[in-house]
């Protein structure tokens, strides 16, 4: 990254819920690198340029085997699944303390979460329904969620329900 090369990871949820691993994944967020997780990675796979691609199966703890592919249908396809991958994995973003959801938060996720609708929500915390949807989308935004749906799934993956 620091010689201006861009990459993209997509990293199994595993790596993301240990703290030790977790902060090196928000470090190379922070220096630049696109991170997305997916609950589980098929394969480990590093693509450059589209132009070659290298399969990785770690087979022991000691024994990795790696398959170079060349140009050709079998490197669109590997092109191809990454993106579809991609699509379907979250961002990773580092979030702060303050980023933690209130407790007010929390009981609106779990509020959405049953299906109770914004003015169902509002009418059980006694807020205002405008206060729900400006929550919701902060939580939106600390949760790297682009949808509603999305954000129920990052509150579920995070522990938050």
């Amino acid at each position: 990254m620091a010689a201006g090369v861009q990459y993209q990871v997509i990293y199994a949820a595993a790596v993301v819920e240990h703290e030790e691993t977790r902060e090196e994944v928000y470090a190379a967020v922070r220096a630049g690198e696109e991170s997305r997780v997916l609950p589980d990675v098929p394969m480990k796979i590093v693509i450059a340029d589209e132009s070659a691609a290298l399969v990785v199966r770690i087979t022991s703890t000691t024994l990795i085997e790696g398959y170079l592919v060349q140009p050709g249908v079998l490197l669109d396809t590997l092109v191809g699944f990454f993106e579809t991958l991609w699509g379907l994995a979250i961002p990773v973003e580092p979030t702060r303390a303050s980023d933690d959801p209130t407790e007010q938060e929390r009981m609106i996720l779990r509020g959405m979460a049953t299906g109770l609708t914004d003015e169902a929500i509002a009418r059980e915390l006694g807020i205002s329904e405008r206060t729900v949807a400006r929550r919701i989308s902060r939580l939106q935004d600390v949760l790297a969620s682009r949808s509603r749906f999305q954000l129920g799934l990052q509150a579920a993956r995070r522990g938050l329900l």
